[in-house]
């Protein structure tokens, strides 16, 4: 989110709803209704027409923009967080598929599990990071 402005970051942020319906249709074949269809279009549309010309976040210099003046900054920053909020709706889909399907465990015991998951990747990201210093 460092290349983008506050509105984009936020608005492209919100996408997650969209990625999470995506991503429970194609896992758990959830489909959504008419009004909902509506509403997750016109999120997309939301998302693109605002995002289309970033005329206060476009370069003076030829070097480092495309043909429409959008800064290569500003379109790694889109592509970040499209791609952080298509993980996100992953993400919500599998938990739903885990907390929800045939099999389904029990929340604590799943919250519990992520917890120490994440405990686990922070410690060898540490470790990681302090052999490269």
């Amino acid at each position: 989110y460092v290349y983008l402005d506050s509105m984009s970051f936020n608005l492209l942020n919100q996408t997650k709803t969209l990625s999470a319906a995506f991503w429970l249709w194609v896992l758990l074949g959830k489909k959504q209704s008419r009004i909902q269809m509506i509403a997750l279009f016109l999120l997309l549309v939301a998302a693109v027409v605002l995002n289309m010309s970033p005329s206060s976040l476009t370069s003076s210099s030829s070097d480092n923009t495309d043909n429409n003046g959008v800064t290569t900054e500003y379109q790694f920053g889109l592509f970040c967080v499209a791609s952080a909020s298509m993980l996100s709706g992953l993400s919500a889909a599998l938990t739903q598929r885990a907390l929800s399907g045939t099999q389904s465990r029990h929340t604590m015991l799943y919250s519990a599990e992520m917890a120490v998951y994440g405990i686990v990747f922070l410690l060898g990201n540490l470790m990681v990071n302090s052999h490269i210093q």
